[in-house]
């Protein structure tokens, strides 16, 4: 793969910088919002607001796929745009109330994450136009694990600033951090010319039409919907219903960003060796066994030993189902198409949020943990429909 050590860096960058953002927002927004005494409802709520534009992502990636702006390139403008807008928006946060000012809250809430969503997505289609179809495995190892760096610096870091010292220097340190991709993105390699045989076509959106993209997509609904939901109400599980410090909750979480880190790396390698199809069952089997014990945690030690494995299922689990989404991708409608997939497992975590959230305000914790592990086994029987071998359309 051509300029791969300067590539890897960049997609490590952006993904590490990913992993902050989706700490926070699936870790501690939570946790945050809960200082101005909302209820899990509510709190809920303004967070399927927030993740609209991780959902409504598509449509980047159909800009992005047949929209060339000012001759600039495809993909480069929108990673820079995204960059810009999620690094000043985010610096507003401290400054607004979702309790004096809701509507201009969850509106900046909104901005955060869609500039997120512009530049993730057309940094997937850059990667997509760039990536050799043997070495998918390998870059999406690199781009899970620069996430689960960012996620185990976030877990750290943002328990520790809140402890000590508030919320509004996490807000100001994300905005900062945003500043290095930035800078590197200037010694990125220019867009590959396309090809008449892979420019954009509308034809291409027949791919959707087949029975193994639907069922796909019905599992990329339902493992975030259960894996990001399960992560999600980890953090408040062990500050309220264990009473762990948010020091300690922070270094919980960073044991699951190095978890995730483990199973990334060892998924990239792994899937490539032993089959998309088998390697797809043994995520769902190994995030079922990690998310049961969950339920039973009753002090730190197990938590850290559960969240760890957890973290492995989970960064396996996310390698697994995005090396699959390329191998899905039609050519002509790339990032579209992966964008498609991505937004169809980020409604999965919107839709899981205000229902883990009323789960949790009726039923508790622990058994909204054994909800969600039973609700993960329901892809098990649509796996088989998947991997039927069906024709690309052109």
């Amino acid at each position: 793969m051509e300029h791969r050590y300067l590539l890897g860096g960049f997609y490590s960058l952006i993904y590490f910088l990913e992993g902050i953002l989706i700490t926070y927002f699936t870790g501690f927004n939570i946790i945050y919002l809960r200082t101005f005494d909302l209820s899990f409802t509510t709190i809920g709520l303004i967070s399927s607001i927030a993740l609209i534009p991780l959902v409504i992502k598509v449509f980047i990636g159909l800009f992005s796929d047949s929209i060339n702006p000012f001759g600039l390139g495809y993909r480069k403008p929108l990673i820079i745009v995204g960059l810009l807008l999620e690094g000043s928006i985010i610096c507003l946060v401290p400054f607004l109330s979702p309790v004096k000012t809701p509507v201009l809250f969850t509106a900046v809430l909104f901005l955060v994450p869609l500039g997120m969503a512009t530049f993730d997505t057309a940094t997937d289609g850059y990667a997509l136009d760039r990536t050799p179809k043997d070495k998918r495995g390998f870059v999406q190892g690199i781009m899970v694990g620069g996430r689960a760096v960012g996620m185990v610096l976030a877990a750290a870091s943002i328990g520790y600033v809140t402890e000590y010292y508030g919320w509004q220097p996490v807000f100001f340190g994300i905005g900062a951090i945003t500043l290095v991709p930035i800078a590197y993105y200037f010694f990125v390699p220019p867009e590959v010319p396309r090809k008449e045989e892979v420019s954009f076509s509308f034809s291409a959106f027949k791919s959707f039409a087949t029975l193994p993209v639907f069922f796909f997509m019905l599992i990329g609904f339902l493992y975030p919907l259960v894996i990001y939901n399960v992560e999600g109400i980890a953090n408040p599980f062990l500050k309220e219903g264990l009473g762990i410090s948010m020091l300690n909750v922070g270094f919980v979480t960073a044991l699951f960003g190095i978890g995730t880190g483990v199973g990334a790396a060892f998924g990239g390698a792994f899937i490539d060796k032993v089959g998309h199809r088998t390697s797809l069952v043994i995520a769902l089997v190994i995030s079922t066994a990690t998310i049961l014990p969950i339920a039973a945690a009753h002090n730190l030690n197990t938590a850290y030993a559960l969240l760890f494995f957890f973290g492995m299922a989970f960064g396996y689990y996310e390698t697994v189902y995005f090396a699959l989404s390329m191998d899905f991708s039609n050519p002509r409608i790339a990032a579209t198409m992966f964008a498609v997939f991505m937004a169809i497992g980020n409604l999965g975590i919107a839709v899981g949020q205000p229902l883990a959230g009323m789960l949790v305000d009726n039923v508790g914790f622990r058994w909204t943990f054994i909800i969600l592990a039973l609700v993960n086994l329901a892809v098990l029987p649509m796996i088989p429909a998947i991997f039927r071998k069906v024709k690309t359309a052109t």
